[in-house]
């Protein structure tokens, strides 16, 4: 005789423990794919900020490193020296530089005048190839329509430039044996009203502090004539 074979299946509590263990599993690989998608989103913007940031300070090297010594002449008839900025510039710097390209048939000057300055957080270029102008760039309202202002850079609470005068060179201590530079005695202003500065300086340095990438500094050596 036979004996009848018996089925053996999951109790409820197996079922419900198996089923729980599912969703803790799913949940755990889910958390570990989502702090992955995290940590690579998080790096992506830091390469897209560096990258941004980058690509301004190379701007602002060539504008420096094509600076030249010509005034302009504003909308009222006064000269503004080849080079202006610091602080009683409202922060921001202004020069002349060379090598504006024209791409009409009609012959133009290959100077324009560059301004940077900082508004809402924004680091923002202005350019002008009319040097000597009947109408006014103001820095209080500096993104008129047609002014050429292009935003650089996102997220800069500091834009600070100081200025190496040929005067302050041998009254400078010489440079330290670990390499840095003090700039602490640099002009905090050049060009403007009050100050003798109408050539250009020996150097200048720019100070930013930018979101989520720090404080930092660059020294510009400018070209002398």
């Amino acid at each position: 005789m036979k004996s009848a074979s018996k089925q053996q299946g999951f109790t409820l509590i197996e079922v419900l423990i198996a089923m729980a263990l599912t969703v803790v599993v799913a949940s755990i690989a889910y958390s570990g794919l989502s702090a992955v998608l995290d940590s690579l989103d998080q790096t992506r913007q830091a390469m897209n900020r560096t990258s941004e940031l980058s690509k301004a300070l190379r701007m602002i090297s060539r504008d420096v490193n094509q600076s030249v010594n010509r005034s302009i002449r504003d909308e009222l008839g006064f000269t503004e020296p080849a080079m202006i900025g610091g602080d009683s510039y409202r922060g921001m710097l202004g020069l002349t530089r060379s090598g504006w390209m024209s791409m009409g048939s009609t012959p133009r000057s290959h100077l324009e005048r560059v301004y940077y300055y900082v508004d809402d957080n924004t680091l923002y270029r202005m350019r002008s190839t009319v040097l000597d102008r009947s109408y006014r760039l103001d820095p209080d309202n500096p993104t008129v329509p047609g002014d050429g202002a292009v935003a650089m850079l996102e997220g800069v609470t500091r834009f600070e430039v100081v200025f190496l005068s040929p005067e302050l060179i041998s009254s400078l201590p010489s440079r330290p044996s670990d390499g840095a530079l003090d700039t602490s005695r640099w002009l905090r202003d050049w060009g403007v009203e009050g100050t003798p500065n109408q050539d250009l300086p020996v150097a200048l340095e720019i100070r930013l502090t930018i979101d989520g990438l720090g404080d930092m500094e660059r020294v510009y050596v400018l070209p002398q004539s």
